[in-house]
């Protein structure tokens, strides 16, 4: 019985100070009348892990992540490199935060409103990290 509480609490303590798990999304795509179709995936951004374009559903062109902020974490930018689609950030509202590549470079915008200053200045402030990990990327492409 011992042995089982030791166990118990092992694994309890791994679960509190474990990493964040996959994360649930949307991947879009376009139907046959041109009306997006959305299929659930898990994204694990904290997996060292290469993400696997093959996991996607055919004819994915966007993925489309819930938050609390609609400000990028660091790693969103491995979804353009590694997935080469745009992604959308939503939160409750109806903003939703569109990131996608064109030439090379990190592109955003925001639809169903308006990002606030400190919103504005921290996406700037992500897109110039992001924009290093990507040019990085796409040269040893």
């Amino acid at each position: 019985m011992k042995a089982i509480g030791t166990v118990m609490a092992a694994s309890l303590l791994a679960l509190l100070v474990s990493p964040a798990r996959a994360e649930e999304c949307r991947a879009g795509r376009g139907g046959p009348g041109g009306e997006p179709q959305f299929t659930a995936i898990q994204v694990d951004l904290a997996s060292p892990t290469k993400l696997d374009a093959a996991s996607l559903p055919e004819g994915t062109n966007g993925i489309v992540c819930r938050r609390a902020s609609l400000v990028p974490r660091p790693d969103d930018v491995r979804m353009l490199i590694e997935w080469h689609v745009a992604l959308g950030l939503e939160e409750g509202g109806p903003r939703v935060l569109w990131i996608w590549a064109r030439d090379g470079q990190l592109q955003t915008r925001v639809n169903h409103g308006a990002l606030s200053a400190a919103e504005s200045t921290a996406v700037d402030q992500w897109r110039a990290a992001a924009q290093a990990r990507f040019a990085a990327a796409l040269a040893r492409n």
